[in-house]
């Protein structure tokens, strides 16, 4: 394993594609690495990939962080991965309470094959952004909408209201941070059916970066299978037409996954956690 630079670590990762296809680690990377944290990240590239490792302690916890990037075509990929984690393991034990997070990312142009598939995480989907003619019952939500957010979510959230990728979606939305969301440049859109706000979805443009991204969709559950979703996604898209879009879809959220190949994404990367 060899020390590289910061810079060589993001040169290789735009270089091969894994800088882009990975949503929220994507977006951390190019804000979080574009100015190194002395001390807290080091990097490191073995047999085909490049390697961050970062430790520290937040909230009474010892944090240790692994993300192992393919970046050549043949890389040792699931040899370094596990030797990462192990080397976190055993790393791990100097401390009482420990957060461990090992993630792997990898591209492909296809499916993925089936020695991937045993991992655990989320594959990420793209489309290349063409004209889209949003439909008339999307439209941007507020502050003010924040009373019909939280109807369009309850169903989702009391016992056996909805299965288990509803009930996280749900979550997220019911008790939704304004400020924040727009802080970090993310719009909600809500899709509404006689009145009633039946869907939301989050979609994020980083203007720096030129790369925009699809984040969660909640549809409620009486009203799925009316193709809201659909819309919902094409509406999102018609606000920046001529852009390269990204969808991540956990492997085993199928409905989401179906989605994204609906509306001609195609899978292009994964991130797969170890732990």
């Amino acid at each position: 394993m060899t020390p590289i630079t910061y810079t060589e670590f993001c040169r290789r990762l735009t270089e091969y594609g894994t800088a882009v296809h990975c949503e929220k680690y994507t977006y951390n990377y190019t804000a979080y690495y574009s100015a190194e944290k002395p001390g807290d990240a080091k990097y490191f590239y073995d047999r085909g990939c490049v390697i961050c490792t970062e430790d520290y302690e937040y909230g009474g916890k010892q944090w240790i962080c692994r993300n192992v990037h393919q970046v050549e075509p043949m890389a040792a990929l699931d040899a370094v991965a596990e030797e990462q984690l192990a080397d976190a393991k055993e790393y791990a034990k100097k401390f009482a309470a420990v957060v461990l997070n090992v993630v792997v990312f990898t591209v492909s142009n296809g499916d993925l094959p089936p020695e991937k598939n045993c991992f655990l995480g989320w594959r990420n989907y793209v489309r290349q952004g063409t004209p889209v003619t949003p439909d008339p019952r999307v439209r941007i939500l507020t502050e003010a909408d924040a009373d019909a957010i939280r109807a369009c979510c309850a169903p989702s959230l009391v016992p056996d209201g909805d299965s288990r990728w509803g009930q996280m979606e749900a979550e997220s939305f019911s008790d939704y941070d304004f400020q924040w969301a727009e802080k970090h440049g993310i719009t909600l859109f809500g899709i509404f059916v006689d009145g009633v706000l039946a869907g939301i979805a989050t979609s994020l443009f980083v203007q720096d970066l030129d790369l925009a991204w699809l984040e969660t969709i909640h549809v409620a559950p009486a009203y799925r299978r009316m193709g809201l979703g659909q819309a919902l996604v094409l509406s999102a898209l018609a606000a920046y037409p001529d852009k390269k879009w990204h969808y991540q879809a956990a492997r085993d959220n199928l409905p989401s996954v179906g989605l994204a190949k609906s509306l001609g994404f195609t899978l292009e990367g994964a991130g797969l956690f170890l732990v």
